[in-house]
């Protein structure tokens, strides 16, 4: 605990200091420039480690700097077919967009996928709904359950749409 720090229990906290860090800085965007940037999060299962390294070495090799990044161990998901987590290594890396960064996390999806890891879906705002499918090995059930509480597809997005998880 930081020093001068007291345990509140009870004590009702911001939201901001759990869920959106960032935000307590003025103007934290501003930092990827006018073009924004784009988060890339992968999970790699345990006993893949050398693919995650080789992973983060491209990443550290190329042109696509990240300056802000998250490394987190996982456990288990929950059993929702499109849960993200699986035991392994996850990393979140926050890249502006710059020419060939689309190509370059295509290469990043292919170790990835070959390694049996998975893109987040949360935060995906580029891969194919192929390259989706192929790292949620339950996607064909989670359309089973789509399928009965939707049935009509009403429920949709450009997101969906793209990712093919719509009718």
């Amino acid at each position: 605990m930081a020093q001068g720090a007291e345990r509140q229990r009870g004590a009702v906290q911001n939201i901001t200091a759990f869920y959106q860090v960032l935000d307590l800085f003025g103007d934290w965007n501003r930092v990827y420039g006018s073009r924004g940037f784009l988060q890339y999060q992968f999970v790699v299962p345990f006993g893949e480690e050398p693919t995650f390294r080789r992973v983060l070495e491209k990443i550290a090799h190329s042109p696509h700097a990240s300056g802000l990044n998250v490394l987190k161990r996982f456990g288990e998901g929950n059993a929702a077919p499109l849960s993200f987590p699986q035991p392994g290594w996850t990393i979140t890396v926050d890249f502006p967009i710059a020419r060939g960064l689309h190509r370059f996390c295509s290469e990043l999806d292919e170790l990835v996928l070959g390694a049996g890891g998975r893109l987040y879906l949360a935060k995906e705002s580029r891969a194919s709904g192929e390259t989706i499918r192929r790292g949620y090995p339950r996607f064909d059930e989670w359309r089973k359950v789509r399928d009965t509480a939707d049935p009509e597809g009403v429920f949709t997005s450009d997101m969906a749409r793209r990712l093919e998880l719509t009718k």
